[in-house]
C-alpha cells in the first residue's frame, strides 16, 4: 500500500507489522460502505490485513 489512506487521501496510512495490519489513522476518515463502523463509531480506524496490502 502506498502512504495515502484510499478512502480519505490523507498521508495516514500506519503500518502495524506485528499485527499483521495497516490502519488509516486520520480521525475524520470516512469510507463509502453505509454500513461501515465509520459512520457512527469516532473510535473506529479502518483496517488492511496482511493480504490486502498488494492494492
Amino acid at each position: 500500500m502506498a502512504g495515502r489512506c484510499p478512502w480519505c487521501d490523507s498521508v495516514s496510512l500506519r503500518a502495524f507489522p506485528d499485527r499483521g495490519a495497516v490502519l488509516c489513522v486520520n480521525p475524520a476518515c470516512r469510507c463509502p460502505e453505509p454500513d461501515c463502523g465509520c459512520h457512527d463509531d469516532p473510535a473506529y480506524r479502518h483496517t488492511w490485513d496482511e493480504g490486502e496490502w498488494d492494492r
